[in-house]
């Protein structure tokens, strides 16, 4: 049978390597090494069994080539808490996970990396090392010069690495010079300004990354993979820009120090393009890479960023565009994306929502990344893939509700064997799910309840739509086990957390008060000038005042922060978010509370000043905190029914804590 893919699928060779086929799963940082002491004066990271499992699964799941989270080159480049230790002592670790990786079919490659000025000292103690000392673009730290003895150091270390990767058994390095890291503040005039032979003229900003990459190839020896990974992003104003990285790229590859260059999206001074949330361009990294084709002779081009869909990186090898494409966030949704898409079975790929939540957003709040669509990430080593175990006694179940809970359910029961019913209320699967679909460009929420839709199928769960349960219906379903996903529904109360002391908003009864839910839903008549208050800071108001926007309603969100959609700022989507609003000219009344609702005028107080003003508005709509549907559990708690509830029935969360509740339970039963 021939593969749908034929270019993704074709086998490539990369230095000593024969890769099977094209997908790379690139590097990212997971957060996850362990502590543990060593010796008696300090402790270090350590590759444990977290660590190690995540990436075997993704190996397990098909990747060509994986590439692992950066080490850092120097103790000045530390910038985060769990970033592995500089010590041998992780080579057995290492070794034990590069061997399993190794019999699962994956060829491994460690990168290796200094981030220079933007280093985080609170992580490292030290202060950042940069080519001119000047300032920090990730916080409001100055940076330290580094000698011509400093800078041996750190060449020094990137070899020391190398030498180590090769022990614990890894194929190859990746040398990271993108994200305007240490090698890119080098290579640009923006950051290099010294006047000795690493700065100056090109052929001396380009000194330092020769060196590197010649004390890497001589530390690691022959038969070892050194690849490249750089921004495919212009810098701003006075910085690099295509040509300069054409340059700087031909006299690599003309020297055969890379085997492979990885271009990469975002930077320092782009930070919302190194993981493109979906209201960006969402496969960028293909045109970037394409830019620089022209500068390999010999070495091999791998896309990456903002590429999740396999379809897309077919064309993008059809088209000559890259040798190879890295997928990351989609291989972390989906460990099994490659071997799934490239044997027939794309459509059982578990899609990835660019929404940043539990990866980007985790790891930027100093957690261990997971995902949003896929608790299982990040927690392979306890839950063992044990959502395909089989039921050792398969049962009837009975799942409430059809909202990402009771999809998440439905799917991990039908497929470990219990014959499963799954009854909602409404005509159409999603609850929450249906609603966040109907956000401007949330497409692939939309593509996530196909997904689901295509399981339940696949795994023959029983469909009872427009079922409204009760106590009688349950028992007469006669089911061996119940599960409850009733969600949760609009408080409507208004109550708002800038003013604890009012449970419920004066005039929040009135006809022109609507929750969200009814803007996505449909069932609301907005008027021309919405207020919308936003209490949760996530999508819930930012998203639909996107829709009203678009739509051609005059919006002003308010909220009692110094910003809206504050929950949003850790996963990248936060700027562009904020862009797309102002183009659409919504209002952002900050530092606020909306003290009371009369007929379309609007008493809002400044938190800070406390300030009573009024505005006048069409309609209000509000973005609060949803209350539990916990009626049915009630009752049935009461008619002596047992069952287990999960997701919004218990606590109003988020969709992820609903799928997590939902696949823990149901590995269980």
């Amino acid at each position: 049978m021939p593969s749908p893919f034929p270019h993704l699928s074709a086998p490539i060779r990369l230095g000593h390597l024969d890769l099977p086929h094209r997908i790379v799963f690139g590097a990212q940082t997971t957060n996850m090494a362990e502590e543990r002491q060593i010796g008696d004066d300090r402790c270090g990271y350590f590759p444990g069994p977290q660590y190690r499992a995540f990436y075997a699964a993704r190996a397990r799941g098909g990747a060509a080539l994986i590439v692992t989270e950066p080490v850092a080159a120097h103790p000045t480049s530390r910038n985060t808490r769990a970033m592995l230790d500089d010590s041998d002592a992780i080579v057995s670790d290492l070794r034990a996970m590069t061997d399993e990786c190794h019999r699962l079919g994956a060829a491994m490659i460690q990168q290796i990396a200094h981030v220079g000025a933007n280093a985080d000292a609170d992580n490292a103690y030290l202060p950042g090392w940069s080519p001119s000392g000047l300032v920090s673009l990730r916080d409001f730290h100055g940076s330290h010069a580094m000698t011509p003895g400093e800078i041996r150091a750190v060449i020094d270390g990137f070899a020391r690495v190398a030498r180590r990767a090769r022990a614990a058994g890894f194929d190859g390095v990746e040398i990271h010079a993108a994200h305007a890291g240490l090698i890119e503040q080098f290579w640009s005039p923006l950051t290099n300004q010294r006047a000795d032979e690493w700065g100056g003229s090109d052929d001396n900003r380009l000194r330092f990354s020769i060196a590197v990459l010649e004390a890497v190839r001589a530390a690691a020896g022959t038969g070892f993979i050194v690849g490249l990974s750089i921004t495919g992003d212009d810098e701003p104003q006075g910085g690099l820009v295509a040509a300069d990285r054409l340059t700087i790229l031909s006299t690599i590859d003309s020297r055969r120090l890379a085997d492979y260059v990885v271009v990469k999206t975002g930077s320092a001074y782009a930070g919302a393009r190194l993981a493109p949330p979906f209201l960006m361009d969402g496969a960028s990294g293909a045109s970037l890479a394409q830019r620089f084709r022209p500068a390999l002779k010999n070495a091999l081009l791998i896309a990456e960023g903002g590429i999740r869909d396999v379809a897309e990186a077919e064309r993008i090898v059809a088209a000559g565009k890259a040798d190879l494409v890295s997928i990351v966030r989609g291989q972390i949704a989906d460990p099994a994306l490659a071997s799934k898409a490239l044997t027939g079975r794309a459509a059982e790929v578990r899609p990835c929502l660019a929404c940043n939540q539990w990866c980007e957003g985790r790891r930027a709040r100093d957690y261990w990344i997971s995902c949003v669509v896929n608790p299982t990430t990040g927690r392979e080593h306890e839950w063992n893939q044990g959502e395909s175990q089989p039921a050792t006694q398969p049962r009837r179940v009975l799942v409430v509700g059809a909202g990402p809970g009771g999809l998440e359910a439905a799917r991990v029961l039908a497929q470990r064997g219990h014959r499963v019913i799954l009854a909602e209320r409404s005509q159409a699967i999603g609850g929450q799910l249906r609603r966040a679909a109907a956000q401007p460009r949330r497409d692939a929420v939309g593509d996530l309840l196909e997904w689901y839709r295509g399981e339940l199928m696949r795994y023959q769960v029983e469909m009872r739509m427009g079922a409204e349960m009760g106590v009688t219906a349950v028992r007469e379903i006669g089911a061996d086990v119940v599960v409850l996903a009733t969600g949760s529904r609009p408080a409507r109360d208004g109550f708002q957390r800038a003013l604890p002391h009012v449970d419920r908003l004066p005039g929040v009864d009135a006809p022109d008060v609507f929750a969200v839910d009814d803007v996505l839903d449909g069932t609301a008549a907005p008027g021309t000038r919405v207020l919308l208050v936003d209490d949760t800071g996530g999508w819930a108001a930012a998203g639909t005042g996107l829709l009203l926007a678009e739509r051609g309603h005059a919006v002003s969100i308010l909220c009692s922060h110094p910003v809206i959609a504050r929950h949003l700022v850790a996963t990248r989507a936060h700027g562009p978010l904020r862009a797309a609003l102002r183009r659409l000219k919504v209002e952002e009344i900050l530092n606020a509370a909306l003290v009371e609702w009369r007929a379309g005028a609007a008493q809002i107080q400044d938190t800070l000043s406390g300030r009573v003003a009024e505005r006048a508005f069409d309609t209000l709509v509000l973005a609060t905190t949803n209350v539990a549907e916990a009626g049915l559990a009630g009752s049935l708690a009461e008619a002596g029914i047992a069952a287990h509830a999960i997701g919004d029935c218990v606590s109003p969360r988020n969709m992820g804590m609903a799928i997590f509740e939902a696949r823990k339970l149901a590995m269980t039963l």
